[in-house]
């Protein structure tokens, strides 16, 4: 009777114990860093008035949920940062061609759009990587306003299994589009500056030198 009276004690005690122990948070993934590259982008600001639609991201030539969660990420960071004027999704693919994406545009009175793929999805056995692009283009004329490029690997410490490559995705596109906000703006050529030198200051006492107080008038002289 007292082995069984002491066991649920012994036990009781024994969990006690380690839910009171504090362990160390273990880091199962371990990042190499977030490479973005600004292959194209404009100078100044004057497309922050603008309006954008942002197509739903490929992933290669798929089309699949991640496209679509892509898109929703740009959306809320763009308005989140106030970006632009007005951003919204357009809900559609854009690769059937510019053409048929630049229609649907101005049918919307979009004039910009963003356009992403994501160019590499790699989910490896302990590795995952993801390489994507962002295009945003000007509805008007095709031009290619901005074009950056960002990669994102990780893998997992202890080799069991690599990080989801979509998570990986969804991560490294704020990284990539918070370039938007840091448009460079075109430096201005300042002019010769002249400068006076002492004997070229002009005399208070003269009745050459204007102090600026338009309240008095010059006299003329009978």
């Amino acid at each position: 009777m007292k082995k069984l009276f002491f066991a649920p004690v012994l036990v009781g005690a024994v969990v006690l114990l380690f839910s009171c122990v504090s362990l160390p948070d273990i880091q199962l993934h371990d990042p190499e860093g977030v490479d973005v590259e600004v292959l194209i982008s404009p100078l100044g600001s004057e497309y922050r008035d603008a309006t954008l639609g942002i197509f739903d991201f490929t992933c290669g030539t798929n089309r699949n949920a991640l496209g679509m969660r892509l898109a929703e990420v740009a959306e809320r960071f763009i308005i989140k940062r106030g970006l632009f004027r007005r951003t919204e999704r357009l809900h559609a693919y854009a690769d059937t061609g510019l053409d048929q994406a630049f229609t649907l545009a101005r049918s919307r009175q979009y004039k910009l759009v963003l356009i992403g793929q994501v160019v590499k999805y790699e989910q490896g056995s302990s590795r995952s990587e993801v390489e994507m692009q962002v295009d945003i283009l000007e509805v008007s004329t095709g031009d290619t306003l901005w074009r950056i490029l960002g990669r994102f690997g990780s893998q997992d410490v202890l080799r069991r299994a690599g990080p989801n490559a979509g998570k990986l995705a969804e991560q490294l596109l704020p990284e990539m589009l918070v370039v938007l906000s840091r448009v460079p703006e075109p430096v201005e050529e300042e002019g010769p500056v002249l400068e006076l030198n002492q004997e070229q200051s002009v005399d208070p006492d003269s009745e050459y030198y204007c102090d600026g107080d338009d309240e008095e008038d010059l006299q003329e002289e009978d």
